[in-house]
């Protein structure tokens, strides 16, 4: 059914219950509790466990809509479920293979990037957490990448690779995050500062691969994924000032009353010419990342002229 108004499937109410505990265990690592005694993990267990199975339903519901009615439908009913306004600047191919190369400020990112490209042939290379595959539905639409640091990782990489290379050529979207790991929201960012974490040559690969094979490669930049209230919070700012960022994330996924999220996806054009040209010519990973790179930071230079974001560098 990919029709009408989202509804829950009978496996919902396990998945609901599983992500809650999965749920209560992250919030007790962004607490940096895993290793507190016990009495005090505890503690932090018994008081994350409401927002934690509030999370878990929502989460459930998104899953089972993403079976019922496909991934931008879902995605899109998640945001405004969460209270988050997602507008989206630009548009990419509505057919063929897609390769979009992205910033990751986390929070609510992914959901907005999958909501803003409208199309339900898109996949994602993540991290291989048991929190998402616990979202059997979104799963289909995950290419999981393992750590190469843990034994067997580096084979486990090699086919998320291949996976995410076969999703490309059965001309679908493919949602690359050129740092692979979180960077700062930009939204968020003094004037001057970066716009964009240190990216890994593993993107410019991935580049490489896609433009033999003649998929687009498109741009894209999100921003304003968090709440200005929860990172205005004092023991926030001051778990930030500490780098733990998974605080306000978590606050405003799980607590009501954060619906001040404001999210922006810009979509920009696709490679072509004398840039499609300079990627196809370069002869190191790290050169072609370099290059698309630039062309996401662009995008962020885009948004300062419109006034919507801080002056990056």
């Amino acid at each position: 059914m990919r029709s009408g108004e989202p509804t829950t499937s009978g496996i919902t109410p396990r998945i609901a219950l599983e992500l809650a505990a999965l749920s209560v265990a992250e919030i007790v690592d962004a607490a940096g509790m895993r290793d507190a005694p016990s009495a005090v993990r505890r503690i932090v267990e018994a008081l994350a466990q409401v927002p934690s199975r509030r999370l878990g339903e929502r989460l459930a519901r998104f899953d089972a809509d993403v079976g019922a009615h496909g991934l931008a439908v879902a995605a899109r009913s998640v945001m405004r479920a969460f209270g988050a306004h997602v507008e989206v600047v630009g548009r990419a191919p509505a057919s063929g293979a897609v390769l979009v190369i992205t910033n990751h400020p986390g929070a609510y990112d992914s959901l907005a990037t999958m909501a803003a490209l409208g199309r339900d042939d898109v996949a994602l290379v993540a991290s291989d957490r048991a929190f998402l595959r616990a979202m059997p539905h979104l799963s289909e639409h995950l290419v999981f990448v393992a750590d190469s640091r843990r034994r067997g990782g580096a084979l486990a990489r090699a086919a998320g690779l291949r996976a995410a290379l076969a999703w490309l050529e059965a001309d679908r979207v493919l949602v690359q995050y050129g740092a692979g790991a979180i960077e700062p929201d930009i939204r968020f960012a003094a004037e001057g500062d970066d716009a964009l974490g240190e990216w890994s040559p593993g993107t410019g690969l991935m580049v490489e691969r896609a433009v033999k094979m003649g998929a687009s490669i498109v741009p894209a930049l999100v921003s304003g994924v968090h709440s200005g209230r929860a990172k205005r919070l004092p023991f926030v700012r001051w778990a930030e000032r500490r780098g733990i960022t998974t605080i306000a994330p978590l606050l405003q996924a799980t607590v009501p009353g954060f619906t001040d999220v404001r999210i922006t996806v810009r979509i920009g054009a696709p490679l072509e010419g004398a840039a499609l040209a300079a990627l196809a010519n370069e002869t190191t990973h790290a050169g072609r990342t370099a290059k698309v790179r630039a062309a996401v930071a662009a995008l962020a230079r885009t948004a300062a002229r419109a006034g919507r974001d801080p002056v990056p560098r």
